[in-house]
């Protein structure tokens, strides 16, 4: 096995030197020079980073460089992972979600489905498949799915989960023994707000404890940057807190709690008070450009904006929210064209229709009830009627 023909072939026989093995001859024992006694153990794959968690996604086929941000966003607002010393650690939301999808519907969360569809997506951009072929073949293949899961009890579920996550929280079944009735057995439940561990012998034994591994357990031994709550309360009123989504600041401010959430960019332990009191005056109007029209600014779901009529614009990366100028405003919305205003078609049950201009073309709006444009208008290139609208959007209703 150690000897390759291509190389040794091409050397003289006297060229002992350059020859990967010595001269050798058949039956001839083989002394080992060295035995080193050294004992290795099998290291778990490294945590993902943001970078290698990039290069992985680009390796499979997943998303593309303009979601890449959003994809990770996703994962620590939704709060399904932590970032600790730069690793993505799996949040307990994490691991049950993980644990259901790959149970219930296997097939949607394999690599291969969304590289797939990355490549379908991408021919729809091309004008190679119609988007509605790509729904119906979507929606005929997943609403079996969601038959097959439709009858699944709370308690089905639940055993699932326990079957699944036991071996990461209990390393026996003595570990399993309730420490309160010491008879009652452990196991993961399903509550209101999430999994949690329970022991069998409830509603006697109300013994119950949060998910915690060895790696949530050590947390606040990793310094103070990788704590999951620094939420503090400000001099003027002003607090610091963590939701859901996200830190966010909090005032009470004539009668009513007003909120703001912090941007992707900013550190919660750096906010500052006059940070704080900056975040909590947001939304704010920077002032009015040359026609005489207001401009804002503003923290949306979506990051930082900024708002010229009903305009928006995402703010750029290089700038701070905190410390846009009018000018610079008026800067980044120069070559920003400004949204068509709604074009009211009419009154209808005391409500106006309108025809506005959205990201995928015309549609119409009657309160909630929102429809499409048919594409025989533009080619017609008018606008529908009142009676027309109606039959549009009582359609859309049905």
């Amino acid at each position: 096995k150690a000897y390759q023909e291509d190389f040794d072939d091409k050397d003289d026989d006297k060229d002992d030197e350059n020859r990967l093995l010595p001269l050798m001859n058949v039956g001839e024992d083989v002394n080992p020079a060295e035995i080193k006694p050294n004992q290795h153990f099998t290291e778990p794959p490294p945590r993902y980073s943001e970078a290698s968690l990039v290069k992985k996604m680009e390796e499979l086929g997943i998303g593309r460089p303009s979601t890449y941000a959003s994809i990770i966003s996703v994962l620590q607002d939704r709060q399904y992972v932590t970032l600790q010393n730069r690793k993505f650690i799996p949040e307990d939301r994490g691991v049950i979600v993980t644990i259901f999808l790959n149970n219930y519907f296997k097939n949607y969360v394999e690599y291969s489905f969304t590289a797939d569809l990355e490549n379908k997506l991408d021919e729809i951009s091309a004008g190679k498949m119609k988007w509605k072929d790509l729904l119906n073949y979507f929606w005929d293949n997943f609403s079996i799915n969601l038959k097959d899961v439709e009858p699944l009890t709370k308690l089905e579920v639940s055993s699932k989960l326990d079957e699944e996550l036991g071996k990461h929280f209990f390393k026996s079944e003595e570990d399993r023994v309730c420490p309160d009735c010491k008879g009652g057995r452990l196991g993961v439940k399903l509550g209101k707000f999430g999994a949690f561990i329970a022991c069998s012998n409830y509603p006697e034994c109300k013994y119950t404890k949060q998910f915690s591994t060895e790696e949530t357990e050590n947390m606040d031994d990793l310094g103070d940057d990788n704590k999951k709550d620094v939420s503090k309360t400000f001099g003027n009123g002003i607090s610091l807190k963590k939701g859901p989504y996200g830190y966010y600041v909090e005032k009470e401010v004539d009668g009513k709690l007003k909120r703001t959430g912090l941007t992707r960019k900013m550190v919660p332990e750096e906010i500052t008070e006059d940070m704080a009191t900056k975040l909590i005056e947001l939304p704010k109007d920077l002032g009015f450009d040359e026609d005489g029209v207001m401009i804002s600014a503003g923290i949306g779901r979506f990051g930082p904006f900024l708002k010229k009529k009903s305009t928006f614009k995402s703010l750029p990366a290089t700038d701070n929210i905190l410390e846009i100028t009018l000018e610079r405003a008026k800067a980044i919305l120069k070559d920003v064209k400004p949204k068509a205003e709604p074009i009211v078609i009419g009154k209808h049950k005391k409500k106006d229709i309108t025809l506005n201009e959205g990201r995928y073309g015309p549609y119409l709006k009657h309160g909630k009830v929102m429809a499409s444009l048919p594409k025989n208008f533009k080619t017609e290139n008018r606008n529908p009627t009142l009676q027309e609208a109606i039959e549009i959007l009582e359609k859309k209703g049905k």
